[in-house]
């Protein structure tokens, strides 16, 4: 029986690196058909944009609503960056959003189905990776509504109130 993280990380890494050769081959960009409008990076970030084109949004899509070319082949499907709140992003363990978002995009969360960096921009130096995270980090978190910093809703069901006792009626004296 084989061990379901284990199947998980393989196939991330096979959808990576499957996905990047679908990018070198069609010169490098994506496109997902549909009249969305551009996502708007930060006055100044246009190393980010490009970087997110290049690198996520075969997944992402060009705008960041979560529907590149190979998000139907996903489950769970790509997050919409554009409007749906973090649901893996350590906003607690970070000083802000950037920096959250540094930490996740670099490290990926495979249950997600979220690659970690690295399998993204293979033959990339470490400190150049560390640029580019950085820079995507800051694209991501301009294309989100503000504030940019919600956390997703607990999936811990909240308890039941304690429900009163049924009130006896009053006795008639009869």
């Amino acid at each position: 029986m084989q061990n379901t993280r284990s199947t998980k990380l393989l196939t991330a890494a096979v959808v990576a690196a499957g996905f990047a050769l679908g990018l070198a081959a069609c010169g490098g960009s994506e496109s997902d058909g549909t009249s969305k409008p551009a996502a708007k990076p930060a006055a100044g970030n246009t190393q980010g944009a490009a970087l997110f084109k290049q690198r996520c949004s075969v997944c992402h899509g060009n705008t960041g609503h979560g529907d590149g070319m190979g998000a139907a082949a996903l489950n769970p499907k790509p997050r919409n960056l554009t409007t749906e709140p973090y649901k893996f992003v350590d906003i607690a363990g970070s000083a802000n959003e950037v920096e959250a978002l540094t930490k996740y995009i670099t490290g990926g969360h495979i249950e997600s189905g979220m690659p970690p960096y690295v399998d993204l921009a293979v033959g990339v130096a470490e400190p150049q990776r560390q640029t580019e995270v950085k820079a995507i980090a800051e694209f991501v978190a301009s294309i989100r509504p503000k504030p940019n910093f919600v956390e997703a809703p607990a999936e811990t069901p909240a308890e039941a109130p304690a429900e009163k006792p049924a009130e006896k009626p009053a006795d008639s004296g009869g």
